[in-house]
């Protein structure tokens, strides 16, 4: 019997949708919409294709040509669209050349409080690596206490879950490491730091830091014996620690032991040693190394174990030490400095596993007649858990394959090493600037296991005489003392020893900073020699300064070449001690030396009362030659900056962290009279910079850790310091490293008789990722471009830069008055003025950037018949793009100044920065008293009710307009929030306005804005914040705190989202989800969730004009899925990959003038076009192709007879239409047939295709197209009809699809 035909026709008004089961989708959805368009209800269209946009780039600073090679992410700043390479930032020109915007690189750096402590102060974390676990070490102490007591603290962390599975536990003995305070010659407790440190060493981690026992080393000789070869075996009631070539004395000799020097020729066990003494007969005695300074101690250095092998067990808590009794080794007993660096993990020299230790040795090194200490280097490795020296076992027999010792940087005929405290002034106690510490490091270099060394030596240059000369003595009873010296050398500011005088033997020994008189006398700065002894004859002078000295190792711990370093171009020509450095290879046998030098103060003028502000210290960078130690370039990198990390390298760039902090005039200190007032350290900031002094992350302003500037002041006033070398950087992958870093934590309230309140220090753990899950997230605001990232970038068509300042402006002590040619003053009584500071910049775009203001600086005028004037020394600012190097206006310092016991401030000058030198000054000599009210007023104060200060936000990870509001979500868990944007004003930002996610609790995953809430996605839940916000004066009501409005609707960190006009959209860990205006959260990503979680996405765009949202799947082939929110469809383009490349990847997507671009990892953009090719490295015509569900009568899994199918759309061009059925739930059942369709056919476009299994449960339709000729758009399909009827058997199946 004849079926009755029945016709289905299927519009296609829908699109892809995978939600459904395969069998069970029902049309109009389709099973498969490639490179489709939805313009029109019921008609698809086929995409536009894409062009690769030429990568040629151009640097207008340096003339310099080149390629994109990489993209990290694309943007527009109004016609301009950029590129991001993940080091610099490009704009296209109209040629279509990319022009070089700047340094740029995007980029989430976290340095976050281990604990945060009260009234307690802490040094830097210590951090090493193993096995996933992170141990943290750090040392806690209580500034108040005499004598100081340092506690070692250590946690481990599970880096897969961040749960700290070993909390902060004490590994030093229970009484912990008691110092007695003391700041005299050869004895300054400053040098008595525990140094903590952390070496990774295969499963173990070892928490190394010393003493500061300042222990007796002596032991006793019990026995000798005939070791034969003229040497006697020594054997001691206890260890002897010596090493191999110490000097070590006998005293107190019977027998066969002779008193004197000996040189130790083997070490043969821990009791037992042979020097090279004619054996007679068995004696005892005592036995020592030989001491330098008079001390006749030394200070041991303990290691204790952490064993990550085992997971989570009883070896991953380290063990406190009961005692001091058995160090790892011994050091110093005066300047204990030690540093440990674990060698590579793919030595290529079997020293994979171990770690070198670089030491100021104990005493003298094979040299009989030597009387100093020297370095020393040598190897450790882990054995049963313990840390101990390399061939322990093997010291009887020392060969050039023997590890370590007698390895000295240097010896007898080189200069010693230098330490300000063995200065016989360091004593001085009313007026002591000569406080300068020598510190060392140690950085194990590639996997040839070499070493370079660094530390500071006294370097003394060429002799000359002085001389009594026509009635002149060769040195003046006078004040300044005169010396005498026929055609001497020296210059003003030049430091000269003074030796060899008869007479006024006063001088002898000492170092001074010296003014030129004439060409054959100069004087001594700040030295009264009236009561000296008069000068009779002699005296030999040499230019004397310290110098910082690097050295190179070879695998065999053998020294190969000599460096000296001396720092050049420093301002004044001061000579400066190592405070802290590091060492990266720069590619070949050449390095990077980075280190912060400290002037050593010797010359300064003693008369003069202790600010309490820091001697001058820079960040030196220098390139040195492996093979020779040559030193091929030396400069000053960034002012008043300390070198707080090792170097790291990513993508070609060399990165380091640095603190730079600054302290106001904090009263004066003369003696116990006067007393500090305060060390607050607001301005300061820890960064992260490359080696050419661009900076690309602040961990925040007010925030910076110890550094050499907080610990001068602690440095006199607790003869106790906290920083003490650059941390150890591991890294996780390529691209996301890990130190030990220190945060200022606030002013303690407590004090003593020197200092009213004292700087506080939290430990901290620092992580920066360079190639964070978002990069460089943008939006358009105040006038200009603005970028999250390490930092707040800003663009406005000039260069890329920080927006605001990361630190502000204080004063230095030393403000001059001068009773002539100023503005002010002029009266018969003295008048009091109050000044402020400010660091100021202007964009192109003519909006201001202005710092947070410095502390008041108050002045009195005296009574005077003429007009006055001050100058003030200002701190200058060191950390900024904004830079004439960068092709941008130096900022300004600008003064303000109230009227007399005024409170306004008042504009008065501004002068150019000049950041070259730390110090710059400016003078009130312009604006009188008249004229000031006229001026701009200071737009803040800082104080209550006032206008908030600027501070510039820290690191953050997303950032969205809201309100005529920027809104950042920054990496603490917080958000904060701008001030409302003005015209010609940057976006502004205060400490004050900001709003935690559950007190810090959850990291914000994304941001976003809807109508009137900013909607803020963490991990687990998604937050709302409502309301208007307060004024710049944070008054009015504020927003409200982040609340729920939806749980467990949480995001990964870096998800994919966008504001839209049908609200936000986001990936959230359960798909695609659209928060509406009004809150309601839906799921509109179900129909594409196979493809999402399949792939993963990267980056999301919206375009109003076409209503369409792109989302960038992270995959090299699959292009973008598009969500029409007019039509509620959803498509996939597939962009053919082979055009560009093979990956097309959209590491950045935006919508540009109507028009979708994306970037692609190769360094390409990628515009869509007006055609419908893909353009690339040739052109290639791409396919519209949908596929329907399996099409079936109104009962699942009836037998139909499927006859025919016909597809209905609209000629765009000559093509061949390609149409595949599938039948019974099985696509490898397939009738694939075509047709050549040219305009002579076309009209109307219906066409017909037989079914040729017509006996069947359900049929499936693939569409697709191949262009060939014409536009090639081919097509537009509006739909399929297909004709069927409905016949018996349904349930006719075979036996072996019947169960028995």
């Amino acid at each position: 019997m004849a079926l009755q035909k029945q016709i289905q026709s299927i519009p296609f008004s829908e699109g892809l949708n995978q939600k459904a089961s395969d069998k069970h989708l029902s049309p109009p959805n389709l099973d498969l919409c490639d490179n489709g368009k939805f313009s029109k209800t019921g008609q698809i269209q086929k995409r536009n294709g894409f062009t690769r946009l030429a990568n040629a780039t151009f640097n207008p600073t340096t003339d310099g040509t080149g390629t994109t090679a990489s993209a990290e992410q694309c943007a527009f700043f109004q016609d301009e669209r950029l590129l991001f390479d993940g080091n610099d930032a490009y704009a296209r020109a109209e040629s279509g050349t990319w022009v070089d915007k700047g340094r740029i690189t995007g980029c989430t750096f976290e340095d976050q409080n281990i604990i945060n402590t009260d009234g307690i102060t802490n040094t830097p974390t210590a951090v090493a690596r193993a096995n996933n676990y992170r141990a943290e070490a750090w040392a806690e102490v209580e500034p108040e206490t005499s004598p100081m007591v340092y506690q070692v603290y250590a946690r481990v962390v599970d880096e897969a879950t961040g749960v700290e599975v070993v909390p902060k536990a004490r590994i030093t003995p229970a009484a912990g490491i008691s110092v007695t305070k003391a700041h005299t010659q050869n004895d300054d407790s400053n040098y008595l730091n525990p140094q903590v440190q952390a070496v990774a060493m295969g499963s173990y981690i070892f928490i190394l830091f010393c003493d500061c026992q300042q222990s007796d080393p002596r032991v006793n000789i019990t026995s000798v014996t005939d070791a034969g070869g003229g040497e006697i075996r020594v054997v001691t009631d206890a260890p002897h620690n010596y090493l191999y070539q110490d000097v070590v004395t006998f005293s107190g000799g019977t027998g066969g032991v002779a008193n004197g020097d000996y040189i130790v020729n083997a070490v043969s066990s821990t009791i037992s040693f042979n020097v090279t003494h004619s054996y007679s007969a068995t004696g005892t005695g005592v036995t020592t190394v030989k001491q330098t300074y008079g001390s006749g101690r030394a200070n041991g250095v303990h290691a204790v174990a952490i064993n990550t092998g085992g997971g989570v067990a009883s070896g991953i808590t380290p063990t406190p030490l009961a005692n001091f009794n058995s160090p790892a080794f011994y050091v110093n007993g005066v300047y204990p400095l030690f540093s440990a660096s674990a060698m590579s993990p793919t030595s290529t020299v079997s020293l994979a596993g171990m770690a070198s230790v670089f030491r100021y040795n104990t005493g003298p090194i094979n040299d009989l007649v030597d009387t100093v200490a020297h370095y020393r280097m040598d190897y450790f490795r882990e054995v049963g858990g313990v840390f101990i020296e390399y061939l322990e076992t093997h010291l009887t027999n020392p060969t050039p394959g023997y590890r370590g010792r007698n390895t000295p940087i240097n010896n007898a005929s080189d200069p010693d090493a230098y330490f300000q405290a063995s200065e016989s002034l360091h004593a001085s106690d009313t007026n002591d600037r000569r406080r300068t510490l020598s510190h060392i490091c140690c950085a194990s270099m590639d996997t040839k296991d070499r070493i370079m060394v660094a530390a500071t030596f006294q370097e003394d240059m060429q002799g000359f005489s002085m001389a009594t000369s026509g009635g002149t003595p060769g040195a003046s009873q006078a004040n300044p003392c005169v010396i005498r010296s026929v055609a001497h050398p020296f210059v003003t500011g030049d430091y000269v020893l003074v030796t060899a005088v008869v007479g006024m033997t006063e001088l002898n020994g000492n170092t001074y900073q010296i003014t030129k008189i004439d060409a054959d006398t100069f004087s001594l700065d700040g030295i009264n020699s009236t009561g000296f002894t008069a000068y009779t004859s002699g005296g030999t002078l040499f230019l004397q300064a310290p110098m910082v000295r690097t050295q190179t190792y070879d695998a065999a711990a053998v020294p190969t070449k000599i460096a000296i370093s001396q720092a050049v171009g420093e301002p004044n020509s001061l000579p400066v001690a190592l405070i802290s450095g590091d060492f990266e290879p720069s590619g070949g046998d050449n390095c990077h030396f980075l280190f912060t030098g400290q002037a050593t103060t010797l010359g300064e003028d003693l008369a003069s009362t202790d600010d309490g502000q820091a001697a001058e210290h820079n960040l030196y960078k220098a390139s040195i030659d492996f093979t020779d130690g040559s030193v091929k370039s030396n400069d000053i990198l960034k002012c008043f900056t300390t070198l707080a990390s090792e170097m790291f390298t990513y993508n070609g760039k060399v990165y380091f962290a640095a603190t730079y902090a600054i302290t106001p005039a904090a009263g004066l200190f003369a003696g116990a009279a006067v007393t500090f007032v305060y060390a607050n350290f607001g301005s300061s900031v820890n960064v992260i910079s490359d080696t050419d002094g661009n900076m690309i992350a602040s961990g925040g302003t007010g925030v910076g850790g110890n550094c050499a500037a907080t610990d001068w002041l602690s440095n006199r006033a607790s003869s106790q310091t906290l920083f003490w070398n650059a941390a150890r950087v591991s890294n996780f992958s390529t691209d996301k490293f890990c130190f030990g870093s220190s945060r200022f934590g606030d002013t303690s309230q407590n004090g003593n008789s020197r200092q009213v309140s004292r700087a506080l220090f939290n430990p901290s753990y620092a992580e920066i990722n360079l190639q964070p899950e978002r990069n460089l997230p943008w939006v358009s605001g105040a006038g200009s471009l603005l970028l999250a990232g390490g930092l707040l970038w800003e663009y406005c068509g000039d260069s890329m830069k920080e927006s605001g300042f990361m630190t502000y402006p204080q004063g230095k002590d030393g403000v001059t008055h001068s009773t002539t040619g100023g503005v002010i003053g002029n009266a018969s009584t003295p008048e009091s003025y109050t000044y402020r500071i400010t660091y100021e910049w202007t964009s192109a775009n003519g909006a201001v950037q202005r710092s947070y203001p410095s502390d008041p600086i108050n002045v009195t005028t005296t009574a005077s018949t003429t007009t006055q004037k001050f100058t003030f020394p200002v701190y200058t600012l060191q950390w900024t793009q904004k830079s004439a190097a960068n092709g941008l206006l130096d900022p300004r310092i600008v003064l303000y100044r109230t009227e007399i016991t005024g409170s306004v401030f008042y504009r008065v000058k501004s002068i150019a920065l000049d950041a070259t030198s730390y110090i710059q000054n400016i003078t009130d000599d312009d604006v009188g008293n008249v004229a000031l009210v006229e001026n701009e007023a200071l737009y803040s104060t800082g104080a209550p009710g006032d206008t908030l200060g600027n501070i510039a936000p820290p690191c953050s990870t997303d950032i969205v307009m809201h309100k005529n509001r920027v809104f950042l979500a920054v990496v603490d868990g917080s958000i904060w929030y701008s001030k409302k944007l003005s015209p010609r004003t940057a976006a502004e930002f205060s400490e004050f306005q900001v709003k935690p996610i559950e007190n810090y609790a959850g990291k914000i995953s994304c941001l976003g804005a809807v109508r009137d809430y900013v909607i803020a996605i963490t991990q687990d839940n998604a937050y709302f914040i409502a309301g208007d916000g307060p004024n710049s004066a944070g008054v009015g009501a504020d927003f409200t705190p982040p609340t729920i409005f939806s749980r467990d609707s949480g995001a990964n960190i870096g998800c994919a989202r966008t504001n839209s006009p049908i609200g936000f959209i986001y990936h959230a860990k359960g798909g695609i989800y659209q928060v509406d205006p009004a809150m309601k959260l839906t799921w509109i990503g179900a129909p594409v969730e196979d493809t999402v979680d399949s792939y993963g996405l990267t980056r999301a765009a919206v375009n109003d004009s076409q209503g369409e949202i792109y989302f960038g799947l992270d995959n090299a082939t699959q292009g973008i899925l598009v969500y029409n929110y007019v039509f509620n469809t959803w498509a996939h383009w597939k962009p053919r990959y082979a055009a560009f490349g093979s990956n097309v990847t959209p590491k950045g997507m935006m919508v540009h003038n109507g028009t979708l671009n994306f970037a692609i990892p190769s360094g390409y953009l990628l515009e869509q076009n007006t055609g419908f090719q893909d353009i690339g490295s040739s052109s290639y015509d791409f396919s519209l192709m949908v596929t329907t569900p399996w099409l079936k009568s109104e009962q699942f899994l009836h037998m139909a007879r499927f006859y025919n199918v016909l597809v209905s759309g609209t000629f765009k061009s000559n093509h061949t239409l390609n149409c595949t059925i599938y039948s019974n739930y099985d696509e490898s059942v397939a009738d694939a047939q075509n047709l050549v369709v040219t305009s002579s056919n076309s009209s109307p476009y219906i066409v017909r295709q037989h079914v040729a299994n017509q006996k069947a449960r359900a049929i499936k339709v693939t569409i697709g197209d191949t262009p060939t000729s014409g536009t090639l758009e081919s097509y537009q399909l509006d739909g399929i009809s297909i004709q069927f009827g409905v016949r018996a058997g349904t349930f006719k199946l075979g036996t072996t699809k019947t169960l028995t």
